[in-house]
């Protein structure tokens, strides 16, 4: 077999082992209970903002935990006696948590709100997946322990979060901010009154553009890392 497809075999393998997809589950049924206990009452850019949260959330934590365990059992010498780029590991690792990154989000969107614009929608939920899970790789180049990894990622997700939050409640300047375009199309995708009728080419171009600069700087920063 290739090397690129001996990685894509090794990541699905990973989310079978550690059953991730099983915490997908849970963390959809949780929120499905949130929805129901408050949902009612719930916007429609809260909802917009539980469904953005879902991909983004499971993008970070298990991108970021599976890398320091890698870590942990001497993966990044295999990695440098194989064929295989940084870039390569974390593209493959980041795709395949972005797929149940996307399933989640969509059974959610469908469940809580509906979709009125699948390929925006597809897009923008993976670029978020691919986002979040580039920085969590990006935290855990830093850090080899569990409790100092999730300490670092307040420090660094909160200001992001925060920008979010406050860049969508100013949706024209939303469209422009990297990290809010993403949360402001994907809300323009859902079903339901949004500030912006229907993403445009350029919000998700902007989007795609994010996702991938945050690959390309996390893998940066492992190969910094593994040449130290």
């Amino acid at each position: 077999m290739r090397p690129a497809s001996v990685l894509l075999v090794h990541e699905c393998r990973i989310v079978v082992r550690y059953r991730i997809a099983l915490a997908a589950v849970f963390a959809v049924a949780g929120y499905g209970v949130l929805f129901v206990l408050v949902g009612q009452r719930m916007t429609a850019g809260a909802i917009a903002f539980l469904i953005f949260s879902d991909p983004a959330m499971l993008g970070f934590a298990f991108a970021g935990l599976l890398m320091m365990t890698e870590r942990q059992q001497g993966a990044d010498l295999q990695l440098a006696l194989s064929s295989v780029t940084m870039l390569q590991r974390f593209a493959y690792r980041a795709a395949v948590l972005a797929v149940l990154g996307v399933v989640a989000a969509a059974v959610m969107a469908v469940l809580f709100i509906g979709v009125r614009n699948w390929a925006a929608f597809l897009i923008a939920t993976l670029s978020i997946s691919v986002t979040y899970s580039a920085i969590g790789m990006a935290v855990a180049q830093r850090t080899q322990r569990v409790t100092a990894f999730f300490a670092i990622a307040g420090f660094v997700l909160l200001p992001i979060l925060a920008s979010v939050l406050v860049a969508f409640a100013d949706t024209e300047f939303g469209l422009y901010w990297p990290f809010a375009a993403q949360l402001v199309a994907l809300r323009s995708a859902l079903a339901g009154p949004s500030h912006v009728d229907d993403p445009g080419g350029i919000m998700l171009v902007l989007c795609v553009a994010t996702a991938l600069v945050c690959l390309a700087a996390a893998a940066s920063l492992g190969r910094r890392r593994l040449a130290a």
